[in-house]
């Protein structure tokens, strides 16, 4: 073998791991955005959030994403239901999106269940790109973009 081959994969020790330590799992997403990051030709990635809380400490609401090169990736976007319904999750969005622009993205992304809230995001300027399907109880999975520029 050559340097930096490995040998055959049965050398190799299997794992099933019903719930994987968090460190397993940042190991994962290490790798797969070092190589996603070689091949993109991007030169990195940047977490960015937005959080909001109670009066007594509590989280309240709040979005998480990425920014990599110029594409803003939302992952999350939650608000405590005690608080829905008072234009936070709106002001959220909007806070994120700046940012983003601040960044010098170009498009935002993310994607939603039907059961959660496609409206909202349409409502935001959000288009879908497409759906998938075959989710338990006939549930799709939306995914949307928007242009931010």
């Amino acid at each position: 073998m050559g340097t930096g081959e490995k040998g055959p994969a049965d050398a190799l020790r299997w794992e099933r791991i019903a719930q994987p330590a968090e460190e397993l799992v940042q190991a994962l997403r290490q790798g797969l955005t070092a190589y996603n990051m070689e091949h993109g030709r991007i030169q990195a990635s940047r977490p960015v959030g937005i959080f909001v809380w109670d009066g007594d400490g509590t989280l309240a609401a709040g979005i998480y994403g990425e920014i990599w090169g110029s594409c803003l990736d939302i992952k999350y976007l939650w608000v405590h239901t005690a608080w829905r319904g008072r234009g936070i999750g709106s002001r959220l969005l909007r806070e994120m999106e700046e940012e983003g622009r601040r960044q010098g993205c170009v498009w935002a992304y993310l994607n939603t269940f039907s059961f959660q809230a496609p409206d909202f995001y349409r409502r935001h300027g959000y288009e879908p790109v497409f759906t998938m399907e075959g989710y338990p109880d006939g549930i799709t999975r939306i995914f949307l973009r928007k242009r931010l520029t």
